[in-house]
């Protein structure tokens, strides 16, 4: 009796064994690229219930930020393959920016030979049109001789990709809705876009300091402190025949109380 127990029990664990290692199986085939192809999507699109928008701004960096690159990874099914293989990535009619002027690939949309999680290179020019306007760079993937666009998802949000971009930055709540906007209008001066751009490049400061509303009031030796030596910076500069114009062409000053 014992032995034909001992026998029963080994035979329910070894048929455990292989249905645990069945369903394993399973799962690693049930992806079959002789017979669908490999399929090429957006990777970021595999946990995101919307359209994959990334909005690149240039509205709160400072004087010397001129470009930004924008690293967009595309992933395919299947095995990696001994050679590069080229998708097909489309401009839709929803792009607004201009090739080579507002953004430029820095390479060919293609999976190098032994990946299959790849980088598409964009760099994103700053340009003076963007303080008043944004522009879109709608991406769409397209079936091409080497990949199909077959993945199982009625949305397709796996095959589209939009990239914003603009340089616009509202007005700084110090000088509008601050407990300290009285003190920065008389130290940082008439509030000037270009004059915040340089002084967050000049000082040094977070954006946070001049445009997030929930951080803490700057002090009044922050405002005193800064102004003085903005005051300075600008008088060195002006002197060695280097001018800073505001957007109105205007030169750039600080307040009545910062000399």
């Amino acid at each position: 009796m014992y032995n034909r127990n001992k026998l029963s029990i080994t035979l329910i664990v070894a048929t455990l064994v292989l249905a645990t290692w069945s369903c394993k199986k399973k799962d690693l085939t049930l992806y079959d690229e002789t017979a669908n192809g490999s399929s090429v999507y957006f990777k970021e699109a595999i946990n995101a219930k919307t359209q994959l928008i990334k909005t690149i701004s240039f509205g709160y960096e400072g004087y010397s930020v001129k470009d930004s690159i924008v690293a967009i990874p595309v992933a395919v099914t299947g095995y990696p393959s001994n050679q590069d293989r080229p998708f097909k990535l489309k401009l839709t009619d929803a792009t607004t920016a201009i090739a080579n002027h507002h953004y430029a690939f820095l390479r060919e949309p293609v999976i190098r030979a032994g990946r299959v999680v790849d980088t598409l290179l964009l760099k994103i020019n700053r340009t003076a049109d963007m303080t008043t306007t944004q522009f879109a760079i709608d991406l769409l993937l397209e079936e091409n001789e080497t990949f199909t666009t077959r993945l199982v998802d009625p949305t397709k949000i796996y095959l589209k990709y939009t990239v914003l971009v603009d340089d616009i930055a509202g007005i700084s709540h110090l000088w509008t809705t601050s407990v300290r906007a009285t003190a920065v209008l008389s130290y940082f001066g008439t509030y000037s876009r270009k004059k915040v751009d340089l002084m967050l490049e000049v000082l040094k400061l977070d954006p946070a300091f001049f445009y997030d509303t929930s951080a803490t009031a700057p002090t009044v030796t922050q405002v005193l402190s800064y102004s003085r030596y903005m005051f300075y910076w600008l008088n060195k500069e002006a002197a060695e025949g280097r001018i800073y114009l505001d957007e109105k062409g205007e030169v750039i000053k600080m307040g009545q109380y910062a000399g």
